[in-house]
């Protein structure tokens, strides 16, 4: 209905997987130039991005439990997080997820899941200065790239 309304539409952008898949569907049933992505990625989604339907989504968000867990298990043993980037952390745990970069990403993050060592983040593990690096690229390694 919505491309029928805005013929003009170049770009849909989508709050999760299963809106981007049913914008995807609606784009391709009207046959229109219309690129597609969103925010969650998924692995329906990042498929879909591998096999170029869906442009690119944004994913890592499922990552923010783990860094909280981070930020109290340092809490616990005496590191105060406010003392390293303050009370409102930044956490860069968001992605762009392309053709370029879906199959390092999915690997990454599905087939070596139960793998992932969030330790590397710890302060009270490992006690460098400044504020805490949460990036995907430091947790899968610097193979990332610009993941």
């Amino acid at each position: 209905m919505l491309l029928a309304r805005y013929p003009d539409t170049n770009l849909v952008w989508a709050a999760n997987d299963s809106m981007a898949l049913g914008a995807l569907n609606a784009v391709k049933a009207r046959g229109a130039p219309v690129l597609v992505g969103g925010m969650g990625a998924l692995r329906g989604a990042l498929r879909s991005v591998a096999e170029g339907g869906l442009a690119a989504m944004v994913g890592g968000d499922y990552f923010i439990g783990a860094w909280a867990m981070v930020l109290l298990y340092d809490y616990h043993r005496g590191m105060d997080f406010a003392a390293s980037g303050g009370a409102r952390q930044m956490l860069d745990f968001l992605s762009v997820v392309h053709q370029g970069n879906v199959e390092r990403f999915s690997q990454a993050v599905f087939d070596h899941g139960d793998k992932l060592d969030f330790t590397v983040f710890s302060k009270a593990l490992h006690p460098e200065p400044g504020h805490y690096d949460f990036s995907l690229a430091r947790l899968v390694g610097p193979s990332a790239g610009a993941v």
